[in-house]
């Protein structure tokens, strides 16, 4: 049954999880029927030593590009905001009376401190303030030592992550994601220009490299079929492509950790040469874990 036209809608906040698959936060929003406004906001003045550099912000500016594709795919399309994230999640809340805004967790300090603003801000004007998983494979607050902190070594966060339950399946990207009766007001890309021009020093960039959802699942395949079987030694090796090249994807979030993880497992179980590739590869995926715990 559609929604009615005074249904509030949500406030979907993007940040480092620029997919429509696997993402906890778009698809609990998409199921409760609601109009779901998906909101990126472009705040680099309270990052600090984090603030992004030229190439990562090049980067972004493809991966928006190609999430906003993504969501108009579906039926909606990505608002882009830039400036204080706490007053403009408020203000397209007010603007738009929405009912919550909901979001991934991330790990770095800047961004934990901007979460309790938010949750601050959400209490003060009535929303309802929900937080999803999704950057890591385990969430810090999952694997704890027996005392009950956090692992300071890796072998035995490893073992304890080996553990735990089986990983759930990746999330399918919802079919349909309901829009606003009308839509807030959206900068453009154009606008914050995040692309370099004069000089244009990205063109080696743009030769070997594009963002977006599909070319980091094309990337994932081409490792699985020419390169994981030799993984424990090649990636050593600056003379061969021995390793997934997926690390800009994971941080830019365009694949999840759990997708890979998945799919490793999957394209590996029908290919028994992959046998010490995949434990090393997938070792990996949860050293990178272990840097955010």
């Amino acid at each position: 049954m559609p929604p009615s036209s005074d249904t509030p809608p949500v406030i979907v906040w993007f940040r480092q999880e620029l997919r429509i698959v696997d993402h906890p936060a778009l698809t609990e929003a998409a199921k409760t029927g609601a109009p779901v406004i998906p909101l990126f906001i472009f705040n680099d003045k309270t990052a600090g030593s984090w603030t992004p550099g030229a190439a990562s912000r090049w980067w972004l500016e493809g991966s928006l590009s190609a999430l906003d594709a993504d969501l108009r795919s579906r039926g909606s399309r990505l608002i882009l905001r830039r400036g204080n994230t706490q007053q403009l999640l408020g203000c397209v809340a007010s603007q738009t009376g929405a009912a919550g805004i909901y979001f991934t967790r991330h790990y770095e300090p800047h961004q934990a401190a901007e979460e309790l603003t938010v949750a601050a801000m959400c209490e003060h004007q009535g929303l309802i303030c929900r937080r999803f998983g999704g950057g890591v494979l385990f969430e810090p607050d999952a694997i704890r030592t027996k005392t009950g902190g956090p692992f300071r070594v890796f072998t035995p966060f490893y073992k304890a992550c080996l553990a735990t339950k089986g990983l759930k399946d990746p999330l399918p990207a919802p079919d349909k994601i309901t829009p606003p009766p009308s839509w807030p007001d959206s900068e453009t890309l154009k606008d914050w220009c995040l692309r370099p021009t004069a000089p244009d020093w990205a063109k080696s960039l743009r030769d070997h490299w594009q963002q977006g959802t599909n070319e980091a699942s094309t990337h994932l395949e081409f490792f699985l079929g020419d390169a994981l079987a030799a993984y424990l030694e090649d990636r050593d090796r600056p003379d061969r492509v021995g390793t997934s090249a997926l690390s800009p994807y994971l941080h830019f979030g365009e694949i999840s950790p759990r997708q890979v993880w998945h799919r490793t497992n999957l394209w590996a179980d029908s290919h028994v040469a992959a046998g010490q590739g995949r434990i090393a590869y997938l070792r990996e995926l949860v050293w990178r874990d272990f840097s955010y715990h």
